[in-house]
């Protein structure tokens, strides 16, 4: 997880957000609540999400997974707890399957209190959390420095065994290519590695910290 900058709200959520909150909240049924929820599923919404603000990554686990699964538009702060921040542009983040859980509505506290977890558009991350590589069992994995940081680390279960296998594999290919350093062409692809539109960015930087890169 990496500290991403929103971007400018969607031309289509400011000019209709107010109106489709009010049919949200005058729904009279289960079935018209649901209709009206559903519009926060814009095109030009998901669009400015997948390819603006996270460049077709997970906002938790920085994983590319256009070709295996869609994107969802995640709600920082539950939707089915929090009807009122539906279609507010800071609570929307784009993730993957596996990562918008419906576990959040077990943790969440009520309105007024701090989160308890890490929102990547407010919150630094590495303030949070330690992007760990182990030379010897040449994993890369994610372990926490805070709470915060613990419990959005096993909600979103981010060293799930597929995840860290990818990741370890990436990051390994990382190492790698570092052994080259000073070599300028190794070094710009290093530099690439910790830019926001690539994936396992967070583990690619704290490398590079290391290396003085």
């Amino acid at each position: 997880m990496i500290f991403v900058e929103r971007t400018e709200e969607p031309v289509a959520l400011r000019r209709n957000k107010q109106r489709w909150q009010q049919k949200l909240a005058d729904a009279p049924t289960k079935e018209t609540r649901e209709k009206a929820q559903e519009k926060y599923r814009h095109k030009q919404i998901q669009e400015v999400l997948r390819d603006q603000m996270f460049h077709g990554k997970c906002a938790y686990c920085e994983t590319f997974f256009a070709h295996t699964a869609h994107g969802h538009i995640e709600h920082f702060w539950p939707k089915a707890q929090y009807p009122e921040k539906t279609f507010e542009w800071e609570n929307l983040l784009w993730a993957c399957p596996i990562c918008n859980s419906d576990l959040k509505n077990d943790v969440f506290p009520l309105e007024g209190e701090a989160p308890v977890l890490v929102d990547p558009t407010r919150d630094r991350p590495e303030e949070h959390f330690h992007f760990v590589w182990d030379e010897v069992a040449k994993l890369a994995t994610l372990t926490e420095k805070t709470e915060r940081g613990r419990v959005s680390k096993e909600l979103y279960d981010l060293n799930r065994q597929a995840l860290r296998k990818d990741r370890s594999e990436y990051v390994e290919k990382l190492m790698a290519i570092a052994a080259y350093l000073p070599n300028p062409e190794a070094a710009d692809i290093l530099r690439k590695a910790c830019q926001a539109s690539s994936e396992y960015s967070a583990f690619a930087q704290m490398l590079m910290s290391k290396k003085n890169v």
